[in-house]
């Protein structure tokens, strides 16, 4: 989809009220981790940047960033405190945990952290309210114009307050996106092609079914709150389903979300795997790389191991593509992306800057991208030597072009919880998808009339 117009995607929200209610904390939402292979030694492949970097020698900053492997920023650090002399003192925290020390630290400038990681739903919280430092005089100050035109699009709308259109607060330089991941082996012999629509995906979902013994046809993540939201955001938004209107108003209980949710309900209970309403990660992962499952929406990580024979057993017979979408859909599949930002009362935000660049650079994106951590600029997914270690890459590429980001409100947790408790009980059976939107409409009013939204 590296072709289509950016106006294929979600337009940027509008700017909530100017000052809404204090939120509590989200609940985590960290993209679910999958198996990756070891990284090679990044630094060393890493190509040279662009123009000298400047000697930082006898400067040290505090960064901090989440517990992962792949580790973030790991690499990228190592590799700018050994051509610059910068010293780093790194933080590094499980997710939770991680937001927890940011929203104290970030609220009250403590200056403990110069740079830190900043995770998708967290941004309109530390955005709006000022816990982070506006960008757009350092890129002044360094001669720069701001991000460049090798940013994916969406990812310079991300990095913006409001989205979009806003002044610059942070840098998104992790491209973390959804992929529709098929057995085009199994499509090559129904005489199928690739499904572009999600009644295509129920239609290759359903043959397979019928035709394969002991195999499904779909595999989701439909454990409450943040998996089954993951999940099934792009059958959401495939169906032209939106979860606010321009003003904040709720409409979960559209006809068109009603329309969608119906449609995962027998997606899930005509083809997929029994249990689906408590598959997490785990559960859709070992579905897929056993040859269980034959469909699903996956993340980068998943990608990188399905045609890995050391853990996969279906190596080879993966297909890659766009989010399919209903006509007249916008479709998208769900943005993951993180964040460089500076906190306000970084002691040292100059040098914090200046390795911001160099980590969301061209130079920074290839460490990670050897390590199989997705990058943000074009030229990186499309790096000839990259392509060849990690293929998967170009479909990465084309879905973040025209991905999606949850909405940018600052009580995206609870508004989280409300939807996601109720999607995976209409699909346990335990509620009707009617009653179920139903529920999360009445309850979303009340949290965006709590947070200053709605009157």
């Amino acid at each position: 989809m590296a072709g289509l117009a950016l106006s294929a995607a979600c337009a940027p929200t509008p700017a909530p009220p100017a000052a809404p209610a204090a939120t509590a904390a989200p609940p985590a939402t960290a993209v679910p981790a999958a198996p990756v292979a070891p990284a090679a030694a990044a630094a060393a492949a890493a190509k040279p940047a662009a123009g000298a970097l400047p000697d930082l020698k006898g400067k040290e900053i505090t960064i901090s960033y989440p517990r992962g492997e792949p580790q973030q920023l790991e690499e990228i650090s190592k590799a700018f405190e050994a051509q610059t002399g910068l010293k780093f003192n790194r933080v590094v925290l499980p997710y939770g945990e991680l937001y927890d020390k940011l929203l104290i630290n970030l609220s009250q400038s403590t200056g403990a952290y110069d740079m830190t990681v900043v995770d998708d739903p967290w941004c309109p919280q530390f955005f709006s309210k000022g816990y982070v430092q506006e960008l757009d005089p350092f890129f002044e100050k360094a001669g720069l114009k701001g991000l460049d035109s090798d940013f994916v699009p969406r990812t310079v709308d991300l990095s913006k307050w409001p989205a979009g259109t806003g002044k610059i607060m942070g840098i998104d330089f992790l491209g973390n996106v959804q992929l529709y991941a098929y057995r085009k082996d199994l499509l090559e012999k129904y005489g199928m092609q690739p499904p572009k629509t999600w009644d295509e995906v129920f239609q290759f979902a359903s043959m397979v079914k019928q035709k394969e013994s002991e195999m499904y046809g779909y595999a989701m993540r439909g454990k409450a709150v943040n998996p089954a939201v993951s999940a099934f955001m792009p059958i959401f938004w495939g169906h032209g389903a939106e979860m606010f209107d321009d003003n904040y108003n709720p409409l979960f209980n559209s006809e068109k979300s009603l329309a969608a949710l119906e449609f995962w309900v027998k997606l899930a209970k005509e083809t997929a795997p029994p249990g689906v309403a408590t598959f997490d990660s785990i559960e859709v992962t070992r579905s897929l790389f056993s040859g269980e499952s034959a469909q699903s929406m996956v993340w980068p990580a998943w990608a990188g191991v399905l045609d890995d024979p050391s853990q996969s057993k279906t190596v080879g017979k993966w297909g890659l593509g766009v989010a399919p979408a209903q006509p007249g859909g916008k479709g998208g599949s769900m943005m993951g992306n993180w964040l460089l930002a500076i906190p306000q009362g970084a002691k040292n935000a100059d040098a914090a800057f200046q390795f911001m660049l160099f980590a969301s650079g061209p130079e920074g994106q290839r460490i990670h991208a050897m390590q199989g951590i997705p990058p943000t600029r074009s030229s990186v997914f499309q790096d000839p030597d990259i392509l060849a270690k990690r293929p998967y890459f170009k479909s990465i590429h084309e879905n973040l072009q025209v991905a999606r980001y949850r909405p940018r409100i600052t009580n995206w947790g609870a508004v989280e919880n409300a939807f996601g408790t109720q999607i995976s009980s209409a699909l346990s059976g335990e509620n009707s998808p009617k009653d179920a939107l139903n529920t999360v409409q009445r309850d979303v009013v009340e949290l965006m009339k709590k947070e200053g939204y709605l009157k």
